[in-house]
């Protein structure tokens, strides 16, 4: 655009706004607006960038609330059924008129649903006004008397929902306290590194946790979580049994050392299923793995956090070694295949039991030590070490045979404890020694 050209159209706007005119659009003009979260999240109550910043083509030829909304829902492909909120910032507030915009070098908006919500509408909007004259008593205007102007919405703009029916008896039952079914708690979650041998950084995430317990096992209960920062998604809380408490304290000093141990075992038992997984060859298909699992502290109580697994949870073998699923699936011997894998790829050392889960995703593991306590006295590993250690020091109670799997005619070769295909020689050999 030439020099010439763009001082006639900054003569026009001038006298556009002495003459009371609203501002026309030059033809081609983009609008830059950064889209944001339909509700404020975290401490400073902001609302959360979405994307990157988004030229928005504006084809209309004067700027007035309802155009520019129009623009950015035709935009971003919201429909009727949404409000676009045209923002001042990150924190608001909302405008409620062109006027009030002097900055259009960039936009704020949020999408949200319009059904039951009151938005304002812009003062250029076409609405029915009433006009209603305060006078005297004679009726006729006098000195002093004021003019008030009500805005009526058309009956094409009021709600058409209707509230649904509630018992008086229940209405009254609300006057008591409801309890929340979910609680918002900030947690510092750690991690520990098998191959480093140490703890990661704590990362802060905020979490909602139930209130009900939707699961329980030997000495913890499951409680549903959604990620709201930090993590995001369905996740699982795990917090001790009041009775089992006492018991774990004794055995493990602490409810915060046994639970740091617990993530140390879950961690080496994702470390070998990883391992298994790299040193399987094609044939043997699909390996088990094992979803990160992380520290945290729940009002001075020690607590777990993972991934949620959606399916039908299957226990394969439990933490005394017996082997619960007998139908000689492939799953099911790959599972007694994964803990005598530990076993041999740990220099009979240790095995991984209390295989369970959803499919090939195991959570939950025990291991069983050859050795019980440390040189300090402690106890190697947590509780389920203590049912096992002396039931199946070598591994007997699995329907495996030494350095060889059922599945797939794997084998180990003791010399590198690597995993290879088996020769038909060594298959019958094995099918023997069985």
């Amino acid at each position: 655009m030439s020099k010439r050209k763009q001082w006639d159209n900054f003569k026009n706007k001038l006298a556009a706004k002495r003459m009371g005119k609203k501002e026309r659009v030059e033809e081609g003009e983009y609008l830059t607006v950064q889209q944001l979260s339909a509700s404020v999240e975290g401490k400073a109550q902001k609302y959360t960038r979405i994307g990157p910043l988004t030229m928005v083509p504006f084809k209309h030829e004067e700027k007035t609330m309802q155009n520019v909304r129009q623009a950015c829902k035709d935009h971003f492909s919201f429909g009727d059924k949404y409000h676009c909120d045209i923002l001042a910032g990150e924190r608001g507030p909302s405008y409620t008129n062109i006027g009030q915009i002097k900055n259009w070098k960039l936009l704020h908006v949020r999408f949200i649903e319009s059904d039951g919500q009151l938005f304002l509408k812009d003062s250029s909007c076409a609405s029915s006004a009433q006009q209603i004259n305060t006078r005297g008593r004679s009726g006729s205007h006098k000195e002093g008397s004021t003019s008030l102007t009500i805005s009526v919405p058309d009956e094409k703009q009021k709600s058409s929902m209707i509230p649904k029916s509630v018992p008086l008896s229940q209405l009254i039952m609300m006057g008591k306290l409801i309890p929340p079914k979910k609680n918002v708690v900030t947690l510092q979650l750690e991690q520990f590194n098998v191959t480093l041998k140490c703890w990661e950084n704590p990362l802060e995430a905020i979490l909602s946790v139930s209130v009900e317990k939707f699961a329980s096992g030997g000495c913890r209960d499951a409680f549903e979580a959604n990620g709201m920062k930090g993590f995001s998604g369905k996740l699982v809380l795990k917090r001790y049994k009041p009775e089992r408490i006492d018991e774990l304290t004794h055995l493990f000093n602490s409810l915060d050392d046994h639970t740091r141990k617990v993530v140390q075992m879950h961690a080496i038992a994702r470390h070998f299923a990883q391992m298994m997984q790299r040193e399987a060859p094609l044939e043997f298909g699909e390996t088990f793995t094992y979803t990160k699992l992380y520290y945290g502290k729940l009002n001075d109580e020690a607590v777990t956090v993972e991934q949620f697994i959606e399916g039908t949870f299957i226990k394969y073998i439990n933490n005394t070694g017996d082997i619960l699923v007998k139908d000689q699936s492939a799953i099911a011997l790959k599972a007694e295949s994964f803990a005598h894998y530990s076993y041999v790829k740990s220099g009979e050392q240790l095995i991984i039991v209390d295989l369970q889960g959803v499919g090939f995703t195991l959570f939950d593991p025990e291991i069983a030590s050859t050795t019980l306590y440390a040189d300090d006295n402690s106890i190697y590993f947590c509780a389920g070490n203590l049912s096992i250690t002396y039931a199946c020091p070598k591994g007997t109670k699995l329907r495996t045979c030494t350095y060889h799997f059922h599945y797939a005619n794997i084998s180990f070769n003791p010399n590198s404890s690597k995993l290879r295909k088996k020769s038909s020689k060594s298959s019958t050999n094995s099918s023997k020694s069985s």
